[in-house]
């Protein structure tokens, strides 16, 4: 026997597909939206995550597109971001 997930099937027996994005079997939502985000790493800033460059830019008070400029200049790191956007602002 081959098991569901192998066929493209979640084990409710939904498509474990939709379109071009793959479905989680968290046992539930995806995204939970009564619970707030928190980065993995509240110390770094994920560039590359679309979701924690919102977070970021709520938190320090500026755009999107500041924060990655920020990011480029100083890295990563959210303590350098801070003082970066502080003394740009």
């Amino acid at each position: 026997m081959v098991p569901a997930r192998a066929l493209g099937r979640m084990l409710d027996g939904s498509p474990a597909w939709t379109g071009s994005l793959f479905r989680i079997s968290t046992g539930g939502n995806m995204v939970d939206p009564s619970t707030p985000y928190k980065p993995l790493d509240p110390g770094r800033i994920d560039t590359q995550n679309r979701v924690e460059l919102q977070y970021w830019s709520r938190e320090l008070h500026c755009t999107v597109a500041e924060l990655t400029d920020a990011v480029k200049k100083v890295g990563d790191h959210v303590t350098s971001v801070r003082e970066h956007l502080a003394a740009h602002h």
